[in-house]
């Protein structure tokens, strides 16, 4: 264990765990490249206004309890916003425009990956935080005892719920509905429905969340699509981002096939990136984009 240096006027101290030592050796190396699950600033994330909205807000509301559910098709950008929400609101030097810098210890911290984001952490706003993540689909990571019973209200925490509609996750979500109104605690849950339904393939009833989680959401958000002129715009970054770029026309028969889902759009853009050709309308034609 190793104590933070005392440079932020806060009441208390926090402890910054470094298990295996490799943590502490990010810290003195260059800062690492974005890591493809988080957004460098928010003019790179389409669409989505309302949800980009409502974490910028979240980016600089210094209470805990103020809870936020984000839903909507698988790959619309919901994981990239959050973490990108997250970063901005644990940096260090971050922005008037709430950019993250990318370049403080606690976002090169955030860029290095999964494993070294869970701690204990301070932003250059003298707010400390402990943040923790939880994978629906993987009941190893819920962590009760924190969630639960989570009790210091001088660092408050923060802790991001994906894959929120696995039935696992419904299962354990009962647990929660006291501690997020009575813990210092802010959820941040992303998921891809509320309600029930049916799977269109296997014909399985899907649960959604219960009412009572649902209701102790200060905001309820859910993903859109940007209209074909931003999207466009978008995708023309991306693709020039690959070193892939390719003319309006392919990129707009991209954006249909990809029912202009960011997330979708994106695969035959990292495939042509992969296989180190062209974007052309045949690759995008051929492009499986259903699974058989």
């Amino acid at each position: 264990m190793k104590p933070v240096e005392p440079q932020y006027d806060v009441i208390r101290m926090l402890e910054v765990e470094f298990p295996d030592g490799e943590n502490q050796e990010i810290l003195q190396k260059p800062a690492p490249p974005v890591p493809p699950d988080t957004a460098e600033s928010w003019e790179l994330i389409t669409g989505n206004s309302e949800c980009k909205e409502v974490l910028r807000a979240f980016v600089t509301f210094p209470e805990p309890g103020r809870h936020i559910l984000i839903y909507g098709p698988n790959r619309s950008g919901k994981t990239t916003m959050i973490h990108l929400a997250l970063k901005a609101k644990f940096c260090e030097n971050r922005a008037p425009d709430l950019n993250p810098c990318n370049n403080c210890p606690n976002c090169r911290r955030w860029n290095a990956g999964v494993d070294c984001r869970w701690r204990s952490l301070r932003n250059g706003h003298g707010q400390a935080f402990k943040y923790i993540a939880i994978d629906g689909s993987n009941p190893a990571t819920y962590q009760e005892d924190v969630l639960c019973f989570y009790r210091d209200d001088f660092v408050p925490l923060i802790a991001y719920i994906d894959e929120a509609s696995h039935p696992d996750f419904i299962k354990f979500m009962p647990r929660l509905i006291k501690p997020m109104t009575e813990r210092p605690i802010t959820l941040i849950v992303s998921g891809v429905r509320l309600r029930p339904r049916k799977d269109p393939i296997t014909g399985m009833k899907l649960p959604g969340l219960s009412k009572d989680f649902v209701y102790r959401f200060s905001a309820i958000t859910r993903t859109t699509a940007a209209a074909m002129p931003e999207s466009l715009i978008w995708v023309r970054r991306m693709a020039a981002k690959f070193n892939v770029p390719a003319d309006d026309e392919t990129l707009s028969l991209l954006l249909d096939k990809a029912q202009m889902i960011p997330g979708q759009a994106l695969r035959p853009i990292r495939k042509a990136d992969l296989l180190r050709v062209p974007l052309t309308k045949e690759l995008v034609e051929n492009f499986r984009w259903e699974v058989d």
